[in-house]
Formats: C-alpha cells, structure tokens, sequence
C-alpha cells in the first residue's frame, strides 16, 4: 500500500503528464496532419517494425516524430497520436536509434528524459510475494507496476544514446540513467542488482568518461550505505558487495576501460572492506597479480594478500591452495612479500593443509584401487 506521500508524488506525476503531452500535441503533431496519419495507421494491421520503416521513408518529418514518439511512449495514458495497437509493449530493441538523423536523436531524447522524469515517481513495485516454482523452488520476487518495462527500455536507450549523442547533449540524459535494475527479483539463478551498471563498463563503445560517472556515482552510493545514510534496497543488494562482484568480472575477459580506472576501483574496494570478508574471490587474486603489475601498485597488491589470506575467515570464502592459479598466488605472495611474516606464517599453514589433503586423497584413491584390483581378481 502507497504512503501519503508516495500519492501525493503519482498525483502530482500525472498532472504533469496531462500538461506534456498537451504541449507535444501542439508542437510537434499539428491537427490538420491527422488525417493523412490516420489513412496510413488503417491502411493495413501496423506493426511497430512499420513505424521504424516510416524513419527511414520519404515522409515529412512531423510524421517521422509521431513514429518515434509511439516507439518511445510508455502507455496509451501518455498518447495523444491515433494508433490501433497495444502502446508501451517494447518489444523492438534499440537498434532503430542507431539510423536516427541529429535532430531525430536530439528529439528523441528530450522525450526519454521526459519520460523518465516523470515515471520514476510513479513507477512503484508493489509489495514482494512469493511464487512456487517448478521442482518446489520457491521464488521471491518484486512485481513491478506498468512502468517497469519503459523504464528499463529507457535504461538501454540511455546505454545506446551515450554513444551516439554529442557530449553536450549526453550530458543531459547520463542523470537519468540507472545504475540498479528498476525492480527487484531474485530466484535460484538470478536476482536484481546493479546489473546496468556492469552493462556500461562491459560497452567497449561507450565513452569512458561515462564509465568514469558512472563509477563515481556508485562509490558515492557504497560510502552512503557504509556511513549508515542509506540502505540497500534489499539484502542481497548490498552496494560494496555488488560493486566487488562486477570489477571482478571484467577479469573474464578484456576490460573495456582503462588501466588506472580498473586500479582505482580495486583500490576503491580494499579502502572500504571495513571487515567485511570475500570481496576478492580466492581464484581471481593471481589475475589481479598479474594486472596490475609493477611498483606504483606493489603496496595494492600486499593489501590483496593480506585480505584474502589473513581477512576472509568465513567458512565459505577462507583462501585454500587448491588448484595451480591459488598455488601461483602463494609462489608470488612469498616471493614478493617474504618479509611479512603474518602471511608467511599463514602460508606455511595453508601448505600443511594441503599436503594433508593431498595425503588423504592420495589414500582413498589407493584404497579404491586396491578394492578394484581385488573384484577383478576374482573375475580372472
């Protein structure tokens, strides 16, 4: 249920609805073109595929800003263009903004800042329920309002218009882009978060003072929740833990921006750990090695170490030499840090530990040879 507050803001948002689209309708689609627009909408069953076509026709232009307008417009309460189908299903991608002319781009995106301004007010999940999956997996989710898809195709047109505005103009929409998913949801594979987020770092295209923006807004959301100003907006939305998660990512493959950005983000998360365990993954510490390299990061990575080794004590994330990437870790660690005798001394015990283990598999393995041997003994 809505608070008094949260109504007051939707009646206000609609009201400022009416008076939008009434200037639009005065602006951009003048009356006497109703006519002819109304012949081509009948002409046969219209799809949105036809509206993208219009863009690229020889029409007027005022015909072209109702086709775009229709692409863009969250739901018929929005409309004031004649058009016989569903409006606000964004089934399209936002590919047709790629072919748009400068004026068309510009056009366009006054009516997603519009837009957005207007329905992040609005738009409200409504209260989680829970929903009984397939094989008695339970699910969690949020169930967003109407609003939820226009919101999140307005996020990836922000993603394509960073690459195809003008810095000036850029400048205008970046605001409104969101760092978090619009709705909450989590399931057994998935759940909400600041995926939008790892989608600008992972766009090669996208400018890299975007990245940058983007990257201070969310240090400035994780110093917000560390300083108990804010909250995540739910557990497993927690700001330090969701922004380590998706630096980490970009080891999977090439990172998209720059050195001294990717370093900084890692430095960003070792200054704000403040107990916090597991932020680096044991199997990406030899990468991180390996990335930064050289003096000017020489005291990052002792930090690393030490936090990895010496600092993650849950029992889901305590470092272990497992594998030949979690040995090199250990190899580098006592070559280049020898002379820090806390993690020597972890290290040593890490070592015992899997010589144990290796000792202990070593004689299960020998017995279950032994037991085979035997079986097939009796079968010669």
């Amino acid at each position: 249920m809505l608070s008094d507050e949260q109504t007051a803001k939707k009646e206000r948002a609609m009201k400022n609805v009416k008076v939008f689209i009434e200037g639009l309708r005065q602006k951009f689609f003048p009356a006497e073109e109703d006519k002819a627009w109304k012949q081509w909408v009948d002409y046969k069953d219209r799809e949105n595929c036809d509206l993208i076509d219009l863009l690229s026709s020889d029409v007027k232009d005022s015909f072209k800003r109702r086709a775009l307008f229709l692409l863009v417009v969250p739901s018929a309460d929005f409309n004031p263009i004649y058009w016989t189908k569903e409006i606000g299903k964004f089934y399209h991608q936002t590919d047709f903004l790629k072919n748009l002319t400068a004026d068309q781009l510009d056009y366009v995106t006054d009516l997603i800042i519009e837009f957005c301004s207007m329905l992040k007010p609005i738009h409200c999940a409504k209260p989680k329920g829970v929903v009984e999956g397939g094989g008695g997996v339970t699910v969690f989710m949020s169930i967003p309002d109407k609003y939820h898809d226009a919101l999140y195709f307005y996020n990836n047109c922000i993603l394509q218009l960073l690459i195809l505005l003008p810095v000036e103009k850029a400048k205008k929409v970046f605001p409104h882009f969101s760092l978090i998913d619009i709705s909450t949801y989590s399931n057994m594979e998935d759940a909400s978060g600041y995926n939008p987020l790892k989608n600008i770092f992972y766009i090669e295209e996208i400018d890299e003072r975007w990245k940058r923006e983007a990257d201070a807004r969310m240090c400035e959301i994780v110093l917000s929740e560390i300083s108990g100003v804010s909250k995540p907006r739910e557990k497993w939305e927690e700001a330090i833990r969701q922004y380590a998660d998706i630096v980490q990512m970009m080891l999977y493959g090439e990172i998209k921006y720059s050195l001294e950005l990717y370093a900084s983000q890692i430095q960003f998360i070792m200054d704000n750990r403040q107990g916090k365990n597991k932020l680096i993954d044991n199997w990406q510490v030899i990468k991180l090695f390996d990335l930064l390299a050289g003096d000017q990061f020489k005291k990052l990575r002792h930090t690393i170490a030490r936090h990895v080794l010496l600092e993650n004590t849950g029992e889901f994330s305590k470092f272990s030499i497992y594998n030949n990437g979690t040995q090199q870790t250990v190899d580098h660690i006592l070559i280049e840090f020898g002379d820090d005798n806390e993690l020597i001394a972890k290290i040593r015990e890490l070592e015992v530990e899997r010589d144990r283990k290796q000792t202990k598999s070593e004689a299960y393995q020998a017995e279950k040879k032994a037991t085979e041997d035997e079986i097939l003994a009796q079968m010669r």
